[in-house]
């Protein structure tokens, strides 16, 4: 059968392709299309100053609010924060017992991650003058439940109470300190038998460690 024209030219143009055409080397690795991954780890987000958390328990609204920024240092500047309780019923709750604790902290090399070692203060609205308080930190068990804040008390239905705190860290400590995330804690408790009402801890104010 005779070819020409065009179908020709097409013909002698495969021809030629498949005479250039070459074996592919049996000893070349093969080649797969590949992923791009990433190398970039994630890390936990900074505390907002300024926060605020709330929760309830035993019918009481709780509200742990940060004024200003949440990250401390040792021997650096305090940071200030507001534990407000509210009884919205008008049911008196007695014998309420308020516990301020402060939760593990990866910045610690302490082998329970404790806090690192401070001082927690509470503003006298009578004298404007800060004294300290129990600086109640929480290690493997649940003693720091039994160290209340203020003394037991009755709130009563439709009060609203708040308490202004202010946390620093000592220059001075016994164990490394590294840059990590703690907490402020707060539950409310049975002063007689030391437990918790509710969820322990009913809010968690997360705080930022510097070096």
């Amino acid at each position: 059968m005779k070819v020409g024209g065009w179908a020709a030219a097409f013909v002698a143009a495969g021809l030629a392709l498949a005479g250039c055409a070459t074996d592919p080397d049996p000893t070349a690795a093969p080649s797969f299309p590949t992923r791009a991954t990433s190398t970039t780890a994630s890390t936990p987000a900074a505390p907002a100053p300024n926060a605020m958390v709330a929760g309830k328990a035993a019918g009481i609204d709780v509200t742990i609010s940060a004024l200003g920024g949440v990250t401390v240092e040792p021997g650096g500047p305090p940071i200030l924060f507001d534990v407000t309780l509210s009884n919205a019923s008008t049911i008196d709750v007695t014998n309420l017992g308020l516990v301020v604790s402060l939760g593990h902290c990866r910045c610690s090399a302490h082998p329970q991650q404790l806090m690192p070692a401070g001082e927690v203060s509470m503003l006298n609205l009578e004298k404007l003058t800060w004294a300290p308080v129990e600086y109640n930190v929480e290690a493997g068990g649940t003693d720091f439940l039994g160290r209340t804040l203020v003394a037991p008390f009755t709130l009563a239905g439709g009060q609203i109470v708040t308490y202004s705190l202010r946390l620093r860290l000592d220059v001075e400590q016994e164990f490394a300190v590294r840059a990590g995330v703690g907490a402020v804690d707060v539950t409310l408790t049975d002063p007689s038998s030391q437990t918790s009402l509710g969820p322990s801890p009913v809010v968690s104010l997360p705080i930022a460690v510097a070096v």
